[in-house]
């Protein structure tokens, strides 16, 4: 009895040391391969493999393998309902089983692809908050004895501690994949606002991303010519320069796949070309390599090209889930590139360069939703007038899903270009982390980490940010230091506060976060200090008393017709003042 329980102990004390040792690793591959190593060691196994469960939830992949036959099987995949494995990744049970040969679980295909004789195996599955993840298999003892229950024992112990470190470092991959996918983004955006007359500049930084990203040797983008009905190449790397003019192809090519991505506004994957149905054989001897990936790339209302990507390293194998719906973004952020720098290329051509800030104020102005039809709920209205040419002031109106309206309005610190470009960085940035996060205090939160990591200017921004849930009827809301905004119920008012910086002040800021019901008729009414701190001849402030008043004896019109009664009230009682004037910007949401 003595020597079990020394035994006992000391298996005990093996695998805390081995937990301490795979605790140490961060990457996901060396996690599995030290705790495979150490599993074989604990059991002197001669093999062993840890399968994690494929994407699609159908198959069982080869994760990390030890002893003969590694190269054939890392990177195999079995279905979830074959061998051995399968049985305890489906049952979640444990199994020893010494004998393979008259196991009827047992796939013996496996034994086929490597060529080697699977004799003993023992097994158990990775379970995660009840929900298998995988399984660890030990196969083959040194001294070819049999495994017992009381290694079974070890064993699920063992692997309940690896799970531990498996999802440590899948959460961590995710926070670091999360990070880096919101810096390249980004980089994208502030290339765009700082190299936005120069195309083949934009391109290229962008093109360097995706090379980043895929390691591939040839990428291009090529955009639609509507004169000639050909997608042709704008900017590529890996393509010989003097050869760039012949590198199109006819919108009606059906077995191009650039042009069925583009007409179908789908990404394709092609791990071989040549031996693909659709596409096959590339009649091409300027790629190398077969595996394909295009994306199309679009803009708000169109598609107007594709990314290619080619040459990649290991083909697409390597190639994660994740990285696929990052390049899509950076094909869709090319489109909003492509569109921008349209924009401003043919407004300069048409404007004097005197007219240059007039142009600009166009651009700024598009960039605001003018559209405010969203549905038989809401009834709502914004609207902003720049004080000078261009301004600071910005909104935003959107759903994130279904009966979840996102809306934000603020103000950026000075005015002119630099306000507006600022402007833009920051309205894109909520917008975009917005569909990410789904909740005030963590978009502001986020944005704030980005905007003052990559602002090399003094300029910060204010804004109220809400989000109603129609379904729940709720506002949760986060303010970060635009002042107390309003919700008018019945003639009485509910502020609608609580603390928290401006955007780009320090970084690493928290947010506050507040939620309250909402009703039927509720008039949601968010504005900026150019409508309270506008004065009159006696240079008496419009305040937000008159706000309150007006939207109160007005609430039964639309929200358009509540804003034009304020707007001409403030029109009629302000002077021009240079100490007090400002933009000028309201938002009215009427709960229906």
């Amino acid at each position: 009895m003595n020597r079990k329980m020394e035994k006992t102990s000391s298996n005990l004390s093996r695998i805390l040391e081995i937990n301490k040792k795979i605790n140490s690793y961060y990457d996901l591959r060396d996690i599995l391969e030290n705790i495979l190593l150490s599993a074989r060691e604990l059991f002197n196994a001669s093999g062993g493999s840890i399968l994690l469960i494929d994407n699609d939830k159908n198959f069982l992949s080869f994760k990390v393998v030890h002893g003969d036959g590694k190269d054939k099987l890392e990177g195999l995949k079995i279905p979830v309902d074959k061998g051995i494995a399968g049985y305890i990744f489906s049952t979640q049970n444990p199994v020893i089983s010494n004998d393979t040969a008259n196991d009827p679980r047992f796939f013996s295909q496996i034994d086929k692809i490597t060529g080697l004789k699977t004799q003993k195996i023992i097994g158990v599955p990775l379970v995660k908050d009840g929900v298998s993840i995988g399984v660890i298999e030990i196969v083959n003892k040194v001294d070819n004895s049999d495994f017992t229950e009381d290694e079974l024992e070890l064993l699920r112990i063992f692997a309940e501690q690896a799970v531990i470190a498996i999802n440590n470092a899948i959460m961590l991959k995710k926070i670091k994949d999360r990070a880096r996918e919101l810096e390249y983004l980004y980089n994208i955006s502030n290339s765009t606002i700082s190299s936005i007359q120069n195309t083949q500049e934009v391109f290229q930084s962008i093109i360097k991303t995706v090379s980043e990203i895929t390691k591939a040797k040839k990428i291009s983008i090529m955009t639609f010519d509507e004169k000639e009905r050909i997608l042709k190449v704008v900017s590529s790397v890996g393509l010989e320069e003097e050869i760039m003019d012949s590198l199109w192809v006819s919108i009606d090519d059906l077995k191009s796949p650039a042009v069925v991505s583009y007409k179908e506004g789908k990404h394709i994957l092609m791990e071989n070309v040549d031996i693909d149905p659709i596409f096959g054989p590339n009649k091409s001897s300027r790629y190398k390599a077969n595996s394909f990936m295009i994306f199309p790339i679009r803009t708000h209302n169109d598609i107007v090209g594709v990314l290619n990507i080619t040459e990649i390293p290991d083909g697409l194998g390597k190639v994660e889930k994740e990285d696929i719906e990052l390049l899509q973004l950076i094909a869709n952020q090319i489109g909003y590139v492509y569109e921008s720098i349209r924009t401003y290329q043919r407004e300069i051509e048409k404007k004097a360069l005197d007219r240059e800030l007039e142009v600009m104020r166009k651009i700024q102005m598009e960039m605001l939703p003018s559209n405010f039809d969203f549905g038989t709920k809401l009834d709502v209205y914004f609207y902003v007038e720049p004080y000078k040419v261009i301004g600071g002031d910005f909104y935003d109106v959107f759903y994130v899903s279904d009966g979840k309206l996102c809306f934000f309005l603020g103000d950026v610190s000075g005015k002119g270009l630099h306000a507006s470009i600022f402007m833009a960085a920051v309205k894109s940035t909520l917008k975009a982390l917005s569909f990410e996060f789904k909740e005030p205090k963590r978009v502001l939160e986020a944005s704030n980490s980005i905007v003052f990591q990559y602002s090399e200017t003094s300029m910060f921004s204010t804004l109220f940010f809400g989000l109603i849930d129609i379904e729940k009827m709720t506002l949760k809301f986060s303010n970060a230091g635009h002042g107390q905004q309003l919700l008018i119920r019945n003639g009485d008012v509910i502020p609608l506060y609580n603390k928290g910086l401006p955007l780009c002040i320090y970084d690493n800021v928290t947010y506050e976060q507040s939620e309250i019901p909402i009703l039927k008729g509720d008039l949601i009414v968010v504005y900026s200090d150019g409508i309270t701190e506008s004065v009159n001849s006696n240079e008496d402030m419009f305040g937000e008393n008159r706000i309150i008043d007006i939207v109160s004896k007005n609430y039964h019109l639309s929200s358009y017709g509540i804003s034009q009664i304020l707007l001409t009230t403030l029109k009629n009682f302000k002077v021009e003042n240079p100490n007090y004037d400002d933009d000028i910007s309201l938002g009215i949401i009427k709960i229906l």
